[in-house]
């Protein structure tokens, strides 16, 4: 018999949502919400919601993912919106980690999104530990499914906080709420994470369904499917995770090339209908951002497109490097200037940004910001129209990527060929829609340099924090930039623990980069 499901309540990330801040007051660890469920199916829709929360938070502008783009010198932006010129500036400084900062929000909210999402997907697993005879669907037919993407939304908010902040809460339908919660450093989070997709796998295992084409935004999954993409996740996890290159290194990256090559064979691309305060439900926030005024492309990714020759708008000496000369705020910018037609060998140059005469930003932030190109690759069309698609596929984990994946794993692993021929593969991005030449070498700089090149160019804007991610596994993100996030003041307010925070002039390279991409010049 099926239970009566009135009440299921687990920890909900038990400080972040309390209301009150003296842990002295009676039942301190008590959950802010109580759901209530009429029928067991009532909770078939539960984790469904949990994953489209998760996509919407992690792609939203007001979470952590534009202030990434510019800390890693993808966009670039004066404007002051989501920590964008705070976080950019040169040299860089410290993060303001208080609840009184204007754009605490791409901490604090983020904090709690992720982890209320978690929630949800507690309370349906700890459901089926209540109840072990508990049946979903007919007899119980959508129990595996129910349990697998449940376990896959533990996985992925896990891995999430494990890749944004130091460190975080692991909390699951079996934590005890009768405790104050102890942090774990970011490794055992990701690691954490890891495990439930473990989880989610074995249940697929045991499943044989398809899931309602609503809980991937008008894509059915498979049992199969759903299992690949866990795989992909994981690897996704090991890849972005490491904080230096001392990490990136001691990855293990024959296990990143099993997962990935059994990954993904369709993107995790949610269609979006239309933005949320127009009612959509599925929606990319982070592209709003590159409407016209707003970010531009860092003049670090022209660069690379045309093989170092196109200069920063402050540079009126002329240098052309491979990664052009920066210069300080007292600097004129240079005369207005477009790379012509046809000078750049990749072709998405002409194809996925677009040529914008006048620069938004304020030249009393810094000429750094200049750049006269924008991302128009999301355009509502006719392209150039300055409005976003908000009704296109919402691309966050992409076959090319998980195929860089494998790419990155068969080159640290000796495959060079193998690599290349990913790179060189005429159906790939970097062929077809580059139009670059086949890459002919056995130097695996060279192959990596080209594997972080497309990551780079193509998947931009796809998935959050990708650009900075790979900048901070390679001790290339600018001296000052934090690694990470601290835990949001809030929290710590809370739980009464000193504030803290990274960025500016702590280089030590765990938590702030003591590295960097370029060498700082000035006019002589």
């Amino acid at each position: 018999m099926n239970t009566f499901i009135k009440k299921i309540s687990t920890v909900l990330l038990l400080v972040s949502f309390l209301s009150c801040t003296d842990l002295d007051v009676e039942n301190k660890n008590q959950p802010n919400t109580v759901r209530v469920l009429e029928t067991p199916d009532d909770l078939k829709s539960v984790p469904a919601s949990s994953f489209r929360d998760w996509f919407n938070n992690t792609h939203a502008y007001d979470g952590p993912g534009i202030a990434f783009s510019t800390m890693a010198d993808q966009h670039t932006s004066s404007w002051g919106n989501f920590g964008m010129d705070d976080l950019s500036s040169e040299p860089r400084v410290q993060f303001i980690n208080v609840k009184a900062y204007a754009y605490s929000s791409i901490t604090e909210t983020y904090w709690k999104k992720m982890y209320a999402s978690l929630s949800s997907a507690n309370d349906i697993l700890a459901a089926f530990k209540k109840d072990p005879d508990l049946k979903i669907g007919n007899n119980g037919a959508d129990n595996n499914m129910v349990k697998a993407m449940s376990y896959f939304v533990q996985g992925v908010c896990h891995i999430y906080v494990g890749l944004v902040f130091d460190k975080g809460f692991i909390v699951d339908e079996n934590t005890d709420i009768t405790k104050i919660p102890s942090f774990f450093n970011y490794d055992e989070v990701i690691k954490a994470g890891i495990a439930k997709l473990d989880a989610a796998i074995t249940a697929t295992d045991a499943g044989n369904f398809t899931t309602p084409a609503a809980w991937f935004g008008g894509t059915t999954y498979t049992a199969a499917e759903l299992k690949q993409l866990a795989n992909s996740f994981k690897a996704r996890a090991l890849v972005y995770g490491s904080r230096n290159k001392a990490e990136n290194d001691a990855v293990n990256w024959a296990t990143v090339l099993t997962l990935a090559e059994n990954g993904i064979q369709k993107n995790l691309a949610p269609q979006g209908d239309g933005l949320p305060w127009s009612g959509g439900t599925w929606y990319d926030l982070k592209r709003y951002s590159y409407l016209k005024g707003w970010t531009h492309i860092d003049m670090r990714i022209i660069s690379m497109l045309v093989n170092g020759s196109a200069s920063y708008p402050t540079d009126e000496k002329g240098f052309n490097s491979k990664y052009p000369a920066r210069y300080d705020n007292n600097n004129k910018p240079a005369a207005k200037g477009k790379i012509k037609d046809g000078v750049a060998a990749d072709q998405r140059l002409y194809s996925d940004f677009i040529y914008v005469a006048a620069i938004p930003h304020r030249p009393g932030r810094g000429y750094y910001h200049f750049s006269h190109y924008r991302l128009s690759k999301f355009d509502a069309p006719p392209r150039g129209n300055n409005r976003v698609n908000s009704k296109s596929k919402l691309d966050d984990l992409t076959v090319y990527e998980n195929q860089l994946f494998i790419a990155e794993a068969k080159a640290r692993t000796g495959d060079i060929p193998g690599a290349l021929a990913i790179l060189n593969d005429p159906k790939n991005p970097r062929k077809a829609r580059g139009k670059l030449k086949d890459l002919q070498t056995s130097d695996l700089q060279v192959v990596l340099d080209a594997i972080f090149y497309e990551r780079d160019i193509e998947l931009i804007a796809t998935g959050m924090g990708i650009s900075f991610f790979d900048m901070r596994r390679r001790d290339l993100l600018q001296p000052g930039t934090l690694l990470h996030f601290p835990v949001p003041a809030g929290e710590l307010q809370v739980l009464r623990q000193d504030l803290y925070s990274f960025g500016g002039e702590n280089k030590d390279g765990v938590s702030t980069s003591n590295g960097g991409w370029f060498t700082p010049k000035k006019l002589p």
